[in-house]
Order: C-alpha cells, then sequence, then structure tokens
C-alpha cells in the first residue's frame, strides 16, 4: 500500500481517494484505467512497475561489510558536488561546512536519561496535606448560609 500512495501523490492525489482507489483496484494498473486521465495525468513513460521491483525488494547491503569512518568532510568535494553540479550557494555551503567542523570538537551527544536529571530542592519541602481549620472558622458552615 505505502508504494501506492507515493505513487498516487505523484499524480496529485490527497491520501484520502487514494486509500479509497487502493481499496476499491487493489492495484496501479486497475487505477491507472480508471481515474480521470485529464484531472490526473500519469507521468510519461515513468517506470512505475520498476519503482515497485525497487520498494518491495530494496537492494540493500550487508551491514557487517559496511565500515563507516567519521572525518573531516571533503570542503571542496561538497562544494564540486553542491554548488557545480546541484547549483546550491556556495556561500551557504561554507558556512554549513564551518558549523559541522566547529561541532566536531564539541562534546559527544549525551544519553537520553542525562537529559532529565533530578535537581535538589532548594527550598524545605512543603506538606502536601491541608492543615485543619481551627474550630470557629471553617469557610462554610451549611446552616448559617443565607443569614447576616
Amino acid at each position: 500500500i505505502s508504494f501506492s500512495f507515493l505513487f498516487l501523490a505523484t499524480l496529485g492525489i490527497g491520501p484520502k481517494k487514494a486509500l479509497s482507489l487502493i481499496q476499491d483496484y487493489k492495484n496501479i494498473e486497475t487505477i491507472l484505467t480508471k481515474i480521470d486521465q485529464e484531472k490526473y495525468p500519469p507521468p510519461p513513460e515513468w517506470p512505475y512497475k520498476e519503482a515497485r521491483r525497487l520498494f518491495q525488494e530494496p537492494e540493500i547491503d550487508d551491514g557487517a561489510k559496511v565500515d563507516i569512518k567519521f572525518q573531516d568532510p571533503d570542503e571542496e568535494g561538497l562544494i564540486q558536488f553542491l554548488c557545480t553540479e546541484k547549483n546550491f550557494a556556495e556561500e551557504r555551503v561554507r558556512n554549513g561546512v564551518k558549523k559541522i567542523l566547529a561541532a566536531k570538537g564539541k562534546s559527544k551527544q549525551g544519553r537520553l536519561d542525562s537529559f532529565f536529571k533530578v535537581l535538589p530542592s532548594t527550598t524545605p519541602a512543603a506538606s502536601t496535606k491541608r492543615k485543619p481549620d481551627p474550630k470557629g472558622k471553617s469557610k462554610g458552615n451549611a446552616s448559617k448560609r443565607g443569614r447576616r
């Protein structure tokens, strides 16, 4: 169903209508024959069958074989890729690299439980029990209500 939602979103069909179409017609091929092609034109020659196959059978590597090493970013490589090939603003990319380098020198990410430390109280603990009122000074005596 997830692939179908993504495909129908590319046609401009929202989630409610997409769910209804999927429940009614069960597959993309049937949906394409039933929808209004003028209102929801499918992309020309879009290989949705190949996209479906990649979604259902993703190409993945064995995690044990992947070696991840954290090192300084290749600033010139990033500039080449992002600015020359993808039209990003060079100044913004260079500022982003500076932020990454500045953050690298700082401490590592902390554990979540360290965020929720209980701090000692600076004031003596107040009793949460209500103190009994002295006799004769209660808020409202039912028998005296309405009298003045």
